[in-house]
């Protein structure tokens, strides 16, 4: 599996919203779900490995990584949040 490591700047380029104005929340419900998935990975590496004060760290790096995922979504329309879930979680 891919690790992750790319910015905002890197999605701007791939991934054009179909209106102009939903670029910038599509941009950043991407960022912030891919970085939720990889924080996830992390974190069951973490737990098998019985690290705990790094399996917390990470829970709580994926629950913000989540939360700002979701509000990116939430001002999208329906359109581009299906878009981004296929994306994202397909």
């Amino acid at each position: 599996m891919a690790v992750f490591i790319g910015g905002l700047s890197g999605l701007k380029n791939t991934i054009p919203a179909k209106s102009k104005q939903n670029q910038r929340n599509l941009t950043q419900a991407i960022f912030h779900g891919m970085r939720y998935n990889e924080l996830v990975n992390l974190s069951q590496e973490a737990e098998n490995n019985g690290d705990d004060k790094l399996q917390r760290k990470y829970e709580r790096m994926q629950s913000a990584a989540f939360d700002k995922h979701l509000e990116a979504l939430y001002e999208l329309p329906k359109y581009e949040q299906k878009r981004v879930e296929k994306i994202v979680f397909g």
